[in-house]
């Protein structure tokens, strides 16, 4: 039961999230400061393929323990995490390292600019509860 809440939970989350990114245009390589699109020019990039994976340690160390931490990803033109790092931290090291792994998998919707997609930068909070660790069958 837990971790069906735990999974209905995240997915409302990731999906508000989704709808909510807060998305900067790629940084310019050269020294000009690029134009300010205009917003109607612009359509902002949304998650859309997440899942975390808890590693049976995490899940032992910290079973039921609830987590806030805040990622900064960088997102291709393609849509895919070209780097992820801890903005905000959970408080745990170790966990906030499992959820930079997991996060390093998410799929965002490109970001567009004048109908070109680009590269771009977004913070995406995660809060959760680590699930229990799994039971062994066997015994």
């Amino acid at each position: 039961m837990n971790r069906k809440r735990f999974v209905i939970i995240a997915t409302l989350l990731f999906f508000i999230i989704g709808v909510s990114l807060t998305v900067f245009a790629e940084e310019p390589t050269d020294n000009k400061i690029p134009e300010r699109p205009d917003p109607k020019d612009v359509i902002h990039l949304k998650l859309i393929s997440h899942s975390v994976y808890f590693p049976q340690e995490i899940k032992q160390k910290y079973s039921g323990q609830d987590f806030l931490i805040v990622l900064r990803f960088q997102v291709s033109a393609y849509g895919y995490v070209k780097d992820v790092n801890v903005y905000v931290s959970s408080g745990y090291s170790d966990l906030d390292d499992t959820l930079v792994e997991s996060a390093k998998n998410f799929i965002f919707t490109p970001t567009y600019i004048k109908n070109k997609p680009v590269d771009s930068v977004c913070r995406v909070p995660i809060k959760g509860t680590v699930p229990a660790p799994d039971i062994d069958k066997g015994q």
